[in-house]
Parts: structure tokens; sequence; C-alpha cells
């Protein structure tokens, strides 16, 4: 966690504490990623952040005790609730399980509300304001907080959270590399089916190589005829021809931190239009790299991309985004679209994608995730972008 930014960020909106509702913002705070909520959003986990370690509290469910026991917690004060049927055995235990029986052993609180509001108590935040993740909190909860303490002054922070996420810290650099590296390990090992083999083999191959490497799949795109213009294709058993793109757009989580990679292949030399229009797109993804710095806004990166591809060979191209921030999501802070207010920083790690979807012609990609640096940028990517990647004998 970036704790220099989140003091700056507190002391400038004036918040005594933050509140982490959000699963990312919750494991951003506290180092626990809630596996329950991932299956129902419904289920509450909350994150308090007050700058001091020592103060700080995870509130999770009773039932995934298991999974705050085998996390790599920043934080020293667990707050349970509710209730689950375990047996509880001090004997023939091994160590995990007798770190798990140290938390069940612990006075559980019957309802969310009732853990949230003593965990509160307990930093001493009764009179205080509390910036609260409000897009991802029950409202039913938040109106309890407040009636529940009624001195202290609960305001929205879930911008608050957006702008402290947004610069990573080295050890988050660290894994994200990681991620990038596995990705395009994943790509790479999937690429001699592109000569002969289906996009649904292919999507086979690649998530197979993430699994196995401890990641799990976010996203696998990998699309080419009859569905080369269907942004979120699936795969299909369609053998893929000589000449015919091959567009990736791969994501996937290791370590709790995302990728989003994009690319587009063939093993033999396209069409003229289609190597033009790629050639456009490439030549937008570049021109927009140059102009990456700290210091620059979003919104330079989106108009640089969209004119230069525009200028390139397709006059007619329109995005909503050209890219994003990157890291507990895929889609962090900063946006890079036309009307963005983000400014890049050094630090931030952002995605820089030009993709183009025709009906009737084609889907292709070509997307990089980089680092923002103070006089420009650096490649965590390193896949080659040339269309025409292979020869023709994988």
């Amino acid at each position: 966690m970036n704790d220099r930014r989140a003091k700056e960020a507190m002391e400038r909106y004036s918040v005594d504490c933050l509140l982490a509702c959000s699963i990312e913002n919750v494991q951003y705070v506290t180092g626990f990623r809630s596996f329950l909520k991932q299956v129902d959003p419904l289920v509450q986990t909350f994150g308090i952040y007050t700058g001091n370690a020592k103060n700080d509290r995870l509130v999770a469910p009773y039932s995934e005790a298991d999974v705050v026991s085998l996390s790599d917690l920043r934080v020293n004060n667990v707050h349970l609730y509710g209730t689950f049927p375990i047996v509880i055995s001090e004997q023939d235990t091994n160590e995990k399980e007798k770190v798990l029986t140290s938390l069940l052993l612990r006075k559980s609180s019957d309802t969310v509300e009732q853990a949230l509001v003593e965990a509160l108590q307990e930093c001493g935040l009764r009179g205080t304001t509390i910036g609260v993740d409000e897009k991802a909190i029950h409202q039913g909860i938040l109106d309890n907080l407040k009636r529940s303490m009624p001195s202290t002054k609960f305001v929205p922070a879930s911008d608050i959270f957006r702008y402290i996420r947004s610069v990573k810290t080295e050890q988050e650099i660290k894994k994200l590399r990681d991620v990038v590296e596995l990705t395009e390990k994943a790509i790479e090992d999937s690429t001699p089916l592109i000569q002969g083999g289906t996009t649904a083999e292919i999507i086979k191959r690649i998530e197979s190589t993430e699994v196995q490497a401890g990641a799990r799949p976010i996203f696998t795109v990998v699309a080419s005829s009859p569905l080369a213009s269907f942004p979120n294709a699936p795969g299909t058993d369609h053998i893929i021809m000589k000449g015919e793109p091959v567009r990736y757009d791969i994501g996937c989580m290791l370590q709790g931190y995302c990728s989003d990679l994009g690319r587009t292949y063939t093993f033999s030399k396209p069409n003229e239009k289609i190597s033009r229009y790629y050639q456009a797109l490439l030549k937008g993804l570049e021109d927009a790299l140059q102009d990456v710095r700290a210091g620059v806004k979003a919104s330079h990166i989106f108009s640089t991309a969209v004119s230069s591809v525009r200028k390139n060979g397709i006059p007619y191209y329109e995005r909503h985004h050209v890219g994003h921030g990157i890291g507990l999501s895929v889609y962090d802070s900063p946006a890079i679209t036309m009307n963005s207010n983000d400014i890049l920083e050094e630090g931030m790690v952002i995605n820089v994608e030009t993709p183009f979807y025709q009906l009737g012609f084609t889907g292709l990609i070509v997307e990089d995730c980089i680092i923002v640096r103070k006089e420009g940028y650096e490649l965590l990517s390193k896949l080659p972008r040339e269309i025409e990647h292979f020869s023709g004998s994988v």
C-alpha cells in the first residue's frame, strides 16, 4: 500500500480514517481478498485505515476465517461476524490449522453492523471524520453507522481510494511485472496453434498456462473468422486460415494483480487492407506512447492516439478510451479518455491500446502495459507488435 500517498490524501481531504468496502480496496488496505464476495456481491468486508498500522483493522465474515488465516495481512486486528459450522479441535492439528483455530476461538459479532461499529469505536474514531468507500457499501449499513455513531461525520471517499491506488509502490510494480510476464508466456505458448488450429484451442492453451502458474483467468478473448469483428468473441472450432488475423485480448490475475494485453498475429501475410489498417493502429499506439510522461494529461494521450490512427489510414476511427490504469482491478485510475481530468504521474501503471472492430471486415488490436516515468515510460509488455510475426512455418 502507498502509505505516503494515503496519508497525504487524508490530510488533503481532512479525513481521520478511510473505510474500504470493495474487494480491491479492502485488499489494498488489509491484504485480505474476499473469496465469498467474488461469489456473492452481497457479502460485506471492510478495511479500516487510520495511517497507523497497529490500529488498522479488518472486518470479515466468520465463514472466511480460513481465507483470513492464509492471507498476508498488513493489519493486526481482525473482527469477525456471523457463524459457520466448523469443528474446532486442539489435537492433531497442523501449523496452519492452529492459526485458523486461534481466529475461530475469537469472539464473533452477531452482525456485520455490530462488528463494524465495534471496530471503528476501538480505533477511537467516534466524533471524527471517516471517508467511506461509498460506491461499495450497502446503504443500510451506512445508515446504521450514522445512527450508531451520531457524532461521527461520514463522507464519500471512493475517489480518494482511486487517487491513492493510481500510483503504484515498487512491490506492486513487481507483482504487475510478474503477471504481465505470465500473460505474455501464455500468449507465446499458444501461438503455434495459429497455424491450422482453432480459437477454442488457443483459449484452452492460454488458460492452462495461466492456471498452471497459479493465476486466475479473467478474460480470454481470441477472435478470428467468423467472429473476428466481435469485441468479446467466444472461441470457435473454425480452422484458422492463412492470412487471417487472430486477435488476442488477454487478462489474468496473479497475486491479486491484473494483466490486460492485446496483440494481433497471422502466420502468413495478411491482405493489403488488413495490413494497412493494422499499421494505422500501430502508429496510433506508438505516437501515443511517445507523448507519455509525468505531468501529461490523460486526455492528451487519447487525442494523440485517435488523431494518429485517423491520419494514418482509418479516417473514421472512434474510441471511448485508449487505455486505463491497471492494478488490483483491470480498470484502475487513470482513465485515458477524451474528457478525462487525470494527469499522468510517475509510478502509474497504465495500458495504452488502439483496438478496432468493423462488422463485415475484421477486428484488430495492439495494447501495451507501461510504467509512467518522469521523462517517458518503461515497457512492461515485450511481445512483438508486428502482425506478420510468423513466416508461415511455426
